[in-house]
C-alpha cells in the first residue's frame, strides 16, 4: 500500500507543472473571453458600435476545453518536444475557432493578444521546464574535475542569465503595453466624450495584463529559477565527488 502511495506521488509530481501551465493559460483566455463579450456589449465602438455575440457568455466553454488540451497534450506526449508542440496547438485551434464568435471584427483585437501572449509565454514556460541539463560528463573520468567545474558554471550562467532576460524584457513590454492601454487605444474605441466606456476599455484591459503577470511570475521565472537550481545541482554534486 505505501509503494503504492509512494508511486502515485511521483505521478502527481511528475505533472504539476503540466497541470500550472494548462490552468493558467485556460484561465487568462477565459477571462479574455468574458472581458471582451462583457466589455463590448456596453461600449459603443467607434467602427463596430454596440456588439452582443452569438455565444454570450457560453463562449467560457473555451476555457476548459483549452485546458483539457494543454493538459492532456503535454501530459502524453512521449518526447518534451512533441509535449510542447500538442499542447499549444491544442490552445491555438480553440482558441482560434472562438475568434469566429466575435465578428465582424476579426481577428478581434483582444482575443488575437490574449492568444498570442499566453501562446508565446507557456511556449517558453515548457521549453524551461522539459530543456534538459546536460550531467553526462560529470561521470566522464576522460575530463578534468576543473574542466566539469568550468562547465558546471556556465551552465548556472546560461541559464541565470536567460532568467534576467526574460524579466527585464517583460518589464520593457509591461511598460509599453500599459501606455497602449491607457493613452493609444482608448481614442480609437469609443469617444473622449464617454468617460464611463473610457474607463471600461482602460480597466478590463489591466485586469486581464495583471493576470498574465501573475503567470510570467510564477509560471515562466519561477520555472526559470528552478531550472537554474537544477543546474547548481550540477556542481554540487561534482564538488561532493571530489
Amino acid at each position: 500500500m505505501a509503494s503504492f502511495a509512494s508511486k502515485m506521488k511521483i505521478k502527481v509530481k511528475g505533472t504539476e507543472v503540466e497541470l500550472k501551465i494548462a490552468s493558467f493559460v485556460s484561465f487568462g483566455m477565459g477571462l479574455t473571453a468574458w472581458t471582451t463579450t462583457y466589455m463590448d456589449a456596453r461600449i459603443k465602438h467607434i467602427a463596430y458600435g454596440t456588439r452582443k455575440y452569438p455565444l454570450g457568455y457560453w463562449i467560457l466553454i473555451i476555457a476548459p476545453i483549452i485546458f483539457a488540451a494543454m493538459y492532456c497534450g503535454s501530459v502524453w506526449g512521449k518526447s518534451w518536444r512533441r509535449k510542447i508542440v500538442v499542447a499549444e496547438t491544442g490552445l491555438i485551434v480553440v482558441s482560434g475557432i472562438s475568434l469566429f464568435n466575435f465578428l465582424p471584427e476579426f481577428p478581434h483585437g483582444n482575443m488575437q493578444a490574449g492568444l498570442v501572449f499566453y501562446f508565446i509565454a507557456s511556449a517558453i514556460t515548457y521549453w524551461i521546464h522539459y530543456a534538459p541539463i546536460n550531467s553526462d560528463y560529470v561521470s566522464d573520468t576522460n575530463i578534468l574535475d576543473n574542466a566539469k567545474i568550468e562547465r558546471a558554471k556556465e551552465s548556472i550562467n546560461s541559464w541565470r542569465n536567460i532568467v534576467t532576460t526574460l524579466a527585464a524584457g517583460y518589464m520593457v513590454l509591461i511598460i509599453g503595453w500599459c501606455h497602449l492601454i491607457l493613452l493609444d487605444l482608448p481614442p480609437t474605441m469609443v469617444s473622449v466624450s464617454s468617460p464611463g466606456e473610457m474607463r471600461l476599455v482602460i480597466m478590463w484591459p489591466l485586469i486581464q495584463l495583471t493576470f498574465f503577470s501573475f503567470f510570467i511570475i510564477f509560471g515562466l521565472l519561477y520555472e526559470g529559477i528552478k531550472k537554474t537550481e537544477k543546474a547548481a545541482d550540477v556542481l554540487l554534486s561534482i564538488k561532493k565527488n571530489l
